[in-house]
């Protein structure tokens, strides 16, 4: 089991760097351009940071960044992917929002089937700006 915790901003920022310079990224999709981002650097530093704290291993195996009601990101380490991290960091982040959007490239057919079983909707599509991708913004509400 696993503590779900809110990281401190300036400790996030650190924990951000060590991941874009190791090149041990815990996104399962795109990562590397994903984190090639000013986005990243910028943006989620800023957010609300929900941490997925190993209970045994105190390493941290996965965290939801949102904005508001907008989800910035949800990471899970590579080695824990597939063990429900993912499902316990978006469950908890229902808890504290009534509602949520995010953005999710439709080549990420695994992310939007993901999104989808957690009864999140397709309201529209876009052009992310800073790759060019197609993605869709999805939304959910209590």
């Amino acid at each position: 089991m696993a503590d779900m915790l809110l990281w401190a901003q300036q400790s996030f920022s650190g924990f951000l760097e060590g991941l874009s310079e190791t090149g041990e990224l815990p996104v399962d999709f795109n990562e590397k351009l994903f984190l090639r981002h000013e986005m990243v650097r910028t943006v989620l530093p800023q957010a609300e940071i929900y941490v997925y704290e190993n209970d045994v291993t105190k390493q941290i195996d996965g965290f939801i960044g949102l904005l508001n009601e907008y989800i910035k990101g949800i990471f899970v380490r590579e080695g824990v992917q597939s063990n429900g991290i993912g499902k316990q960091l978006l469950e908890y982040a229902k808890c504290v929002k009534s509602n949520m959007s995010l953005c999710v490239y439709q080549e990420n057919t695994r992310g939007i089937q993901f999104y989808q079983k957690e009864q999140f909707l397709i309201q529209s599509e876009n052009i992310d700006d800073n790759t060019n991708q197609k993605e869709y913004v999805m939304i959910w509400k209590k």
